[in-house]
């Protein structure tokens, strides 16, 4: 998992802390489904979804700057762009991940609201 981290890199551990919150939030909600709770999970989600965005296309970018100017990398860029890329997607599968276990807490907390507050 240190491994799968560090391969993300910063925006990882901002998916991780953020994603953390989200899941947080979800589980109170989960718990007492109130419907001003909700806004704010959802908020949240869109939050995480962003920095899932951003993160992979920052990721990205690093990658193709690295092979770039690396005069080694640049004869057979095949393998870097491979690697980079693998790690470029860490933030993709953390943050998807984390948006999965909190849409699920949503759903079944929405179950549980009275039909009268279910939007």
């Amino acid at each position: 998992m240190v491994d799968f981290m560090k391969a993300g890199g910063v925006p990882a551990i901002v998916i991780l802390i953020l994603g953390t919150v989200s899941v947080v939030s979800a589980a109170r909600f989960f718990r007492a489904a109130d419907p001003g709770q909700l806004a704010v999970v959802r908020a949240l989600n869109i939050a995480v979804t962003w920095a899932v965005i951003v993160g992979v296309a920052a990721d990205l970018r690093s990658v193709a700057s690295h092979v770039a100017r690396d005069p080694e990398w640049s004869k057979d860029p095949l393998g870097p762009l491979l690697q980079g890329f693998a790690e470029a997607l860490v933030p993709a599968v953390l943050g998807g991940t984390i948006l999965s276990v909190s849409w699920i807490l949503i759903g079944f907390g929405l179950r549980k609201m009275p039909a009268s507050n279910n939007p």
